[in-house]
């Protein structure tokens, strides 16, 4: 099976195996089979690709909403029913919202941005019309990112931006999340890529939550940083708790490192 990927030169893309090639489609402009032969080898697509974050989706919710939810369908059909091949796509933890217990991935939707309801839909999409027991698609749920590399408007970006001499702090410190680092995260996609038995619905999470500010002092500490008082503010946001239960991802019997490592993502 050829392994191709959208959005390879992402956060998490751009950590992925480096025999997974790009799939060269642009969404909403061409199509896959302008690219690639649908007579040959099968494609197995990773769908990292399409209008990510809050801010960005929120300049205009019609073309976002086109490219994350319209555009990934029609890219899912393509694959599976035209390529005969296989539909990774790659959601987050966000569509389901916050509660107390660790969230298993029957827990209901309960999105509270534009990014994670466009996410919410796409899943929808794809699971109305497929199955979750559709041998040809996978939906990994992803929770939360962090490492060195890490794009402006996330934690890891203001952590990387006081490592270099900003006034700012850190909000909402109180916050529990599930890290993974996107090293960590991209290599347990490229595994689950490869191996062609694994179908449905996961999480892709370490099951152990850490609050926002000692992960943000964890990686302090890492770089012999000293904060400064006020430098992690002791807040919470609307969303105080977002923990995944990675039960039904390890039972695969897979061979995935599911942690927050920050070091190895130096």
């Amino acid at each position: 099976m050829r392994l191709i990927a959208t959005g390879l030169s992402g956060t998490i893309g751009r950590k992925l195996d480096q025999d997974i090639r790009p799939a060269q489609v642009v969404l909403g402009t061409d199509k896959l089979s302008d690219h690639f032969d649908k007579s040959a080898v099968p494609v197995s697509l990773i769908h990292l690709g399409g209008i990510v974050g809050e801010a960005k989706v929120s300049l205009d919710l019609s073309y976002s909403k086109q490219i994350n939810v319209d555009e990934t369908f029609r890219l899912a059909r393509e694959v599976i029913e035209d390529f005969k091949g296989r539909f990774i796509h790659i959601s987050t933890s966000h569509v389901y919202g916050s509660e107390l217990l660790t969230l298993p991935e029957k827990s209901s939707y309960n999105p509270q941005t534009n990014y994670a309801t466009q996410k919410m839909l796409a899943e929808e999409s794809l699971l109305d019309y497929f199955g979750e027991n559709h041998p040809g698609l996978v939906i990994l749920r992803v929770f939360s990112v962090l490492g060195w590399d890490m794009p402006d408007f996330t934690l890891g970006g203001a952590v990387k931006r006081i490592l270099s001499g900003s006034n700012e702090s850190i909000a909402n410190s109180g916050d529990i999340r599930d890290f993974m680092t996107p090293t960590s995260i991209a290599k347990a996609i490229s595994i689950i890529a490869k191996e062609s038995t694994i179908s449905g619905v996961y999480n892709l999470c370490t099951g152990t939550g850490i609050t926002v500010g000692e992960a943000a002092r964890s990686m302090f500490r890492i770089k012999k940083f000293q904060e400064r008082p006020g430098q992690i503010r002791l807040d919470k946001s609307n969303a105080p708790h977002i923990v995944g239960d990675n039960t039904k991802i390890t039972n695969t019997g897979l061979d995935l490192d599911l942690k927050w490592d920050p070091v190895s993502d130096l």
